[in-house]
């Protein structure tokens, strides 16, 4: 075995590991915010995983993987942060996403409000 095998399997153990922290923070996470990021950490985990076991079984085939799931990543990641920033309503039973333009208007005003007060 030589340094680099050492080296690729303890990189791997260690991507194990924050792949099952972030997953318990995923799991037990008290806010959204906390399971978007954790969220976040998995996927980078899976991305390097994937990158380790590319170099380990020197199959470069499997880089098309890779970069499945980073835009997977990318675009779950803006939608997240998108319901997370404008937040969502419940309407009858119907989910209606807020209005930006309204809700950026109505924070504006609200910070207005705050300053005249004081």
């Amino acid at each position: 075995m030589t340094a680099m095998d050492i080296i690729l399997w303890i990189s791997m153990g260690v991507l194990v590991v924050s792949l099952l922290l972030s997953l318990f923070r995923l799991v037990k996470g008290p806010t959204a915010l906390d399971r978007a990021v954790a969220l976040d950490v998995f996927a980078a985990g899976i991305l390097g995983l994937v990158a380790v076991l590319i170099v380990v079984r020197e199959r470069g085939d499997l880089a098309a993987l890779l970069i499945v799931f980073v835009l997977t990543a990318f675009f779950s990641t803006v939608t997240v942060s998108r319901f997370i920033r404008f937040g969502v309503q419940r309407n009858a039973g119907h989910r209606l996403v807020v209005n930006p333009e309204s809700q950026v208007g109505h924070r504006s005003h609200r910070l207005g409000n705050e300053e005249d007060e004081q």
